[in-house]
């Protein structure tokens, strides 16, 4: 399952260079993310409901063009590959021309919110990825 997710870049996001800031990227890949899960009717109040989470591992970020204050984007957030615990999404961040400002994958681990050990991934997130 694919989403989309359109930000518009604030004064907040950017830095001393007058563009977005590295950090503030990451933190819009973080929202995109938030809104995958609740496409797949997974918001964070039902996995807090069911103790289950999700933890980020490893996080991989390629900057390839900058966006400035105002600029359209749109954060795209797709299954890659999936483990018996561990999943991995690809996102992508593009400007309204369709160009990248930046591309990472993000590998999660399911966790049980009570003991904090990994678990299996839950069946939403499974089917997911069935096609991928």
């Amino acid at each position: 399952m694919k989403t989309e997710y359109p930000i518009i870049v604030g004064v907040k996001d950017i830095d001393d260079l007058d563009h977005l800031n590295n950090s503030r990227s990451i933190v819009y890949l973080q929202h995109a993310r938030t809104n995958w899960y609740e496409n797949l009717g997974l918001p964070v109040e039902e996995m807090m409901n069911r103790n289950v989470g999700t933890v980020v591992v490893k996080l991989e970020v390629n900057y390839f063009k900058e966006a400035r204050l105002n600029e359209r984007l749109t954060v795209h957030t797709s299954p890659l590959r999936i483990g018996n615990k561990s999943f991995v999404l690809k996102q992508v961040i593009s400007n309204e021309e369709g160009k990248i400002i930046t591309e990472s994958t993000v590998t999660l681990v399911t966790v049980d919110l009570i003991t904090r050990k990994s678990i299996l991934v839950v069946e939403e997130i499974v089917s997911k990825f069935e096609n991928y």
